[in-house]
């Protein structure tokens, strides 16, 4: 008689890898998308910064122009 090996099949080794590529796809493109998201935020704090640093300036002028 036929001995039973135990082990994986290839069907079964293909499947694993596909699964396993689509996984590690979906966290590349989450860490693309939270990449993207910071650089976003970065620049619209930086934007932000700058227009309180502006409305700063024209009301210490605007106060010393005696208004």
């Amino acid at each position: 008689m036929r001995e039973k090996c135990s082990g994986f099949t290839l069907v079964e080794l293909l499947v694993t890898v596909i699964v396993g590529s689509i996984v590690i796809g979906a966290v590349f493109a989450s860490y693309q998308l939270v990449t993207r998201s910071q650089n976003r935020l970065s620049e619209l704090k930086e934007l932000h910064e700058s227009g309180q640093v502006a409305l700063g300036m024209i009301r210490r002028d605007i106060q010393l122009a005696g208004y």
